[in-house]
């Protein structure tokens, strides 16, 4: 079977990533196999008052889509008709807009004759404008047979304010239009395509259970971390583990090296571990959650290679 490569622009697993955290690449899955396998589109104009400004964000953000060898997508817009689209993505796009007026309280000294401040506070108020935005969407995604893809009806707020004693001008309204359908378009791109991503997870920095010295050790490995040292860090762990067999913050971070060195079986493995000792423990869970969304988008990745 021929492996898909993905090329997204990061490296992958490579440093630390600051503080006390360890950076692991994971993947994330399509909402559904069926979009996986689209090729080629068709996008209709959509209908309502920003339907045709949200139309061109959306062809010229899918057909961007590379995930290492070449377009992901083929893109027919509505004015080229094809037959042999896989489906088809129509539906409606309204922008509402409310303004109001409100009423902010601020404080300022009492000024004397001399205009110079005083020990003394006075409130006053100022008025505020407060402009409230939302991008409406019914959007369906129909496949060639009429059967439904995908759909998003949905509502993306935007709220700003602009007191009388501030300066400058507010955003001019088209570019809170277009930042509002950024986000439905990139939205819709993540449930369409499998998609890869670097993740800042926190290591457990807990030394209840350890003695004195090997907290100290524990706190040294910790500290490597911070300072960019993962690798240092993790063999240290790997020392105290042989020892703590059931200390669930050093077992933790033994699934988070295996993790961020990308021995995912292994780090799946070291979790599943961590929840024989601590069934309640979050952050193994979240670690076996996030593996396993990484199988899901590989497996998807595999099925559209050899599709």
């Amino acid at each position: 079977m021929r492996r898909i490569v993905i090329a997204l622009g990061f490296l992958a697993v490579a440093s630390a990533a600051g503080a006390e955290t360890l950076r692991v690449e994971n993947f994330f899955p399509a909402r559904s196999d069926a979009l996986v396998m689209l090729r080629e589109i068709q996008v209709d104009t959509l209908g309502g008052d920003v339907g045709p400004a949200m139309t061109l964000q959306v062809e010229d953000r899918l057909r961007a889509v590379d995930q290492g060898q070449g377009p992901w997508f083929r893109i027919i817009p509505a004015s080229l008709r094809s037959e042999t689209s896989d489906a088809v993505l129509r539906g409606m796009a309204d922008m509402d807009f409310r303004r109001s007026e409100v009423f902010e309280e601020r404080e300022r000294c009492v000024r004397d004759a001399n205009n110079k401040c005083t020990d003394e506070r006075e409130k006053y108020q100022v008025s505020c404008q407060v402009r409230d935005f939302a991008l409406n969407t019914n959007l369906r995604l129909i496949g060639r047979k009429g059967e439904l893809l995908w759909s998003d009806d949905g509502r993306e707020p935007l709220s700003d304010k602009r007191c009388s004693d501030q300066s400058g001008t507010p955003r001019h309204p088209r570019d809170i239009e277009r930042q509002l359908i950024s986000q439905v378009v990139r939205r819709m791109e993540q449930d369409w395509v499998p998609r890869r991503e670097a993740l800042d997870v926190r290591v457990d920095e807990s030394r209840k259970g350890l003695t004195k010295e090997d907290a100290d050790s524990f706190k040294q490995a910790v500290r490597m971390v911070r300072d960019g040292r993962p690798n240092e860090a993790c063999d240290a762990w790997g020392l105290l583990g042989q020892r703590y067999t059931v200390h669930v913050p050093t077992q933790f971070n033994l699934g988070l090296c295996a993790e961020f060195s990308g021995r995912t079986a292994e780090a799946k493995a070291k979790y599943g571990e961590v929840l024989t000792i601590n069934p309640r423990y979050n952050a193994a869970s979240t670690g076996i959650g996030r593996l396993g969304l990484r199988e899901q988008a590989l497996r998807q990745l595999e099925m559209r290679s050899a599709g």
